[in-house]
This record gives C-alpha cells, sequence and structure tokens, in this order.
C-alpha cells in the first residue's frame, strides 16, 4: 500500500528536508562551484527518468509559500545547470505520516506548485505542473525530465516553517 497518511514506506524517495532558507546560494553568474551544495539529490543512473516532485510543510498556516530555485549537474561536473524557479503553496489538506520514511508528522501538503522562470523545458519535454487547479488541497506535483542529469539540488530561497521535498520515479 502506498499511501501519504499510512503506516507503510511508499516509492516516495526523499529530494531534500530543509528549516530554514539557504544561506549559501548558488550565483546565477558563478556556476561552477568547487564543490555540489550539501542536500543534493543523485538519481544515478535514471538518467532518462521522469520524476514527480512534490512536498509537505510543518510549522506553518495554510496559504503559506516557499520558493525554491531547482539545479541540476551531471555525472562528475560541478557545474550548475539552471532548472526553474518554483513556488509552492501549502493547502488545508493534513499529512500525518513522512511517505519517505513512515514516521509521525503534523503537517500540511503543498498544493500548488507555480513555475517560473522555466530554463529546462524543450517543446517535447516540458515541466508539468500537476494539481495546477489548485486550492483543491489536492498533492501538487511538477514533472521534471532528468534527461541526461545525475543530481538534482533544491535550493530553498524564500519562506518560514520546514519544507520536505520527496518524489517518486514515473517511469520505471
Amino acid at each position: 500500500m502506498n499511501s501519504l497518511n499510512g503506516d507503510v514506506k511508499s516509492i516516495w524517495q526523499k529530494l531534500r528536508s530543509t528549516s530554514a532558507i539557504d544561506s549559501e546560494t548558488i550565483a546565477d553568474t558563478a556556476l561552477l562551484l568547487d564543490k555540489r551544495p550539501d542536500g543534493t539529490c543523485s538519481f544515478g543512473s535514471n538518467l532518462e527518468s521522469v520524476i514527480k516532485l512534490c512536498g509537505y510543510a510543518t510549522g506553518v498556516s495554510a496559504n503559506s509559500t516557499f520558493t525554491v530555485k531547482l539545479w541540476g549537474f551531471r555525472n562528475g561536473s560541478t557545474l550548475a545547470e539552471y532548472i526553474a524557479t518554483v513556488t509552492l503553496t501549502v493547502g488545508t489538506s493534513a499529512i500525518t505520516a513522512d511517505p519517505v520514511t513512515g514516521d509521525k508528522v503534523t503537517g500540511m501538503l503543498i498544493d500548488t506548485c507555480t513555475i517560473a522562470n522555466d530554463n529546462w523545458s524543450l517543446p517535447d519535454t516540458p515541466l508539468i505542473i500537476e494539481g495546477a487547479d489548485s486550492a483543491h488541497n489536492r498533492l501538487g506535483c511538477i514533472h521534471l525530465d532528468l534527461v541526461g542529469l545525475h543530481y538534482v539540488y533544491a535550493e530553498r530561497t524564500a519562506g518560514a516553517g520546514s519544507l520536505v521535498l520527496f518524489y517518486s520515479y514515473l517511469n520505471d
């Protein structure tokens, strides 16, 4: 059983968990880094995969927002490739268990995802927002085609409270 509120560990995997805005940011003008940022998620050999990226927040109220810049890295590279800036809005649907670990949590699901400055999409592989008819308190998600990326980093640039981002593969 794959459930966001169940006691069973699901198909979801953790992308990143953060309780504050990142103090070290990737500057748009200095993209070749000494190392990939802490919290960068490895996708290993799943280079042709599409991921479904979702999240939840704790310590916030409904309609709270977070802003995240998504960055990608290819294998062996510290050159940050800008994907998009995403605004995530918290709905009113409660989440009682972490979808990755099954640990009890008291939080609310992200129900709205808004993509700004999409630098990644190609005509045949756009970033897709699922649950874009938001404010209906469903799980809002983004579909991201990894197209050769080995790593993805979600740089948190705005928002109070704790944010947990998780993903699953769509084409496994």
